[in-house]
């Protein structure tokens, strides 16, 4: 197929796929906060306050509610600032993110495997997949979908380094791999799917097997450090946040669980 042509067909597949994502979660415009975690993360003094420079530093500098992730806070900040408190604009954020994040998938997959379909099969069970709507529909959950935004971005870069071995995109690399551990520590997983991606669909590794894993892994020395120090200043965040078993026991956690779903 020309270029044009499969230009042509990838942007009318991520327009089927928006358009799938804002059908299937377009309702929730007209949903409101959630009692839980939503206060905490949307109403807070600093977050109403909008993008300030105050604000972020408050972002960067501090752990809240034993978590550390800058960017998330920053992407409510901007949401308040744009639209004010309306949390249906909140929520509508969140499932633009959701169809972004549906059409970069088709976009890797297609770039790395080359199987168009395939690959738009494998988005639209992304998009529509019923374990994605907590993350959608909860407004506290932004860090997962804004997480996921920025590790695909990663991933789309890492794939172009390894052709073009350009420094270029390896800093663009490592600079989205930082917006996303500031989004979600969660993403201090990816160099491993990273080496996971080297032997399919890359084909980068080779025989013999252990040679190659060696010089793989040292070329994720630098996502590799990243995530190590995001791993210290999640432990460090969330030190004061954990519970004995004594402290929660199975009576305890019960009655919790039963008293979140009467609210």
């Amino acid at each position: 197929m020309e270029a044009g042509s499969g230009s042509r067909r990838d942007g009318l597949a991520c327009a089927f796929l928006l358009l799938v994502v804002l059908v299937t979660f377009g309702r929730l415009h007209g949903a409101g906060f959630l009692s839980y975690d939503d206060p905490q993360y949307v109403l807070n003094a600093h977050v109403l306050r909008g993008l300030t420079w105050d604000n972020l530093r408050w972002a960067f500098t501090q752990a809240h509610y034993a978590n550390w992730h800058p960017v998330t806070w920053l992407s409510h900040m901007a949401d308040v600032a744009l639209f004010g408190a309306a949390p249906g604009w909140h929520h509508l954020t969140s499932v633009v993110l959701h169809g972004l994040n549906a059409m970069l998938l088709l976009l890797l997959l297609e770039d790395a495997t080359k199987a168009f379909w395939p690959s738009l099969a494998t988005a639209m069970l992304f998009a529509l997949h019923p374990l994605h709507v907590e993350s959608v529909a909860w407004i506290s959950e932004r860090k997962d979908v804004l997480s996921m935004f920025f590790a695909l971005l990663t991933l789309m870069a890492y794939v172009r380094f390894t052709r073009s071995r350009s420094r270029a995109w390896l800093a663009g690399t490592l600079l989205l791999y930082a917006l996303g551990l500031m989004s979600k520590p969660m993403l201090v997983s990816l160099p491993f799917l990273m080496l996971c991606l080297d032997h399919w669909p890359l084909g980068r590794s080779c025989r013999p097997w252990g040679r190659s894993l060696a010089r793989l892994t040292w070329e994720k020395a630098p996502f590799l450090l990243m995530a190590a120090a995001v791993c210290v200043v999640t432990v460090i965040s969330q030190a004061g946040s954990l519970v004995t078993s004594a402290e929660a026991s199975f009576g305890k956690n019960l009655l919790n669980a039963l008293a979140s779903y009467g609210r």
